[in-house]
């Protein structure tokens, strides 16, 4: 199955992405062992980027199994289609979200230029509190609340390419030629790695 969405945000919590009410359809028919992969903002850059996971520490052990293997996967995919040029990083607000938030394993994956990606790396290994923000977490918003720090203030430190979303800017004349070979390429191996129904 493969879906294409555009103009799904109505909000910025996971239960008002466009992405959740699919989940919710998957889970009410039952389909929760199917590997969900998200593309996102895959029109701008030539690195692939697999979002950290996320998950919640109060994951079953069972979920957290399906999630990992799907995400070691995800991993070999990435492998085969870019020999080796690729990174695992935290990505704000990625639909994935929606489906392990239904109990739905899903990964999710993005492209960054080279030099974004790079400096964005770097930045997320000096400093801690940037991935809690980015991902989300219960000690971000407790320490932005304590010390009246307005949500989204870690939207300075984003890769630009992720700062034109939902701009003016954020049109066709962002997208970069190289990414569509990166996609062809992930998307092949994807084929070449699953059995047809």
């Amino acid at each position: 199955r493969i879906f294409f969405t555009d103009g799904e945000e109505l909000g910025w919590t996971v239960t008002n992405q466009g992405a959740f009410g699919i989940a919710k359809t998957f889970q009410r028919l039952g389909i929760t062992n199917d590997d969900v992969y998200v593309f996102d903002a895959c029109g701008r850059g030539e690195i692939p980027i697999l979002s950290k996971s996320g998950l919640s520490s109060l994951a079953s052990a069972k979920f957290k199994s399906q999630f990992n293997d799907l995400y070691a996967r995800t991993q070999n995919i990435l492998k085969r289609a870019t020999d080796g040029r690729w990174m695992t990083l935290p990505v704000p607000y990625s639909d994935n979200a929606s489906f392990l938030a239904c109990g739905i394993p899903a990964v999710a994956i993005t492209l960054l230029p080279a030099e974004e990606a790079s400096l964005y790396a770097r930045k997320i290994n000096s400093d801690k509190s940037l991935e809690d923000a980015v991902m989300n977490r219960e000690t971000s918003k407790q320490k932005r609340i304590e010390e009246n720090i307005p949500d989204f203030s870690y939207k300075e430190h984003l890769p630009y390419t992720w700062r034109l979303f939902h701009t003016q800017s954020d049109n066709i004349d962002s997208l970069t030629p190289a990414s569509f070979k990166v996609m062809e390429s992930i998307l092949k191996s994807l084929t070449e790695s699953k059995t047809p129904c």
